[in-house]
């Protein structure tokens, strides 16, 4: 009995590590020095091309309590205060 627990909540543990995402937000292009290459499981949010501000990319995206917003070192610009809707979910800044 102790060997199937074990095993169910080691494969409960990877399936969740395996849904998460690393969002890696900057300004810039994509590709610019800025950010490196996202890898598996990451996407790029390059804010100037999309030409949003990071308030209206938080509310246009859904986040799950697993994932992760990466942001580079730089000015952004909040067009009103914003409350993140997700509990659990991880932010953090200053990248060079």
């Amino acid at each position: 009995m102790k060997k199937i627990t074990f095993v169910l909540l080691v494969a409960m543990t990877c399936s969740v590590s395996t849904f998460a995402t690393r969002y890696l937000v900057q300004l810039g292009s994509e590709g610019a020095a800025t950010w490196r290459t996202p890898g598996d499981g990451e996407i790029l949010v390059d804010l100037t091309t999309n030409a949003q501000t990071l308030n209206a990319w938080l509310t246009a995206t859904t986040f799950t309590s697993v994932d992760e917003i990466w942001v580079a070192k730089g000015t952004y610009v909040f067009s009103a205060a914003y409350a993140f809707p997700t509990a659990g979910l991880d932010v953090y800044g200053g990248f060079i």
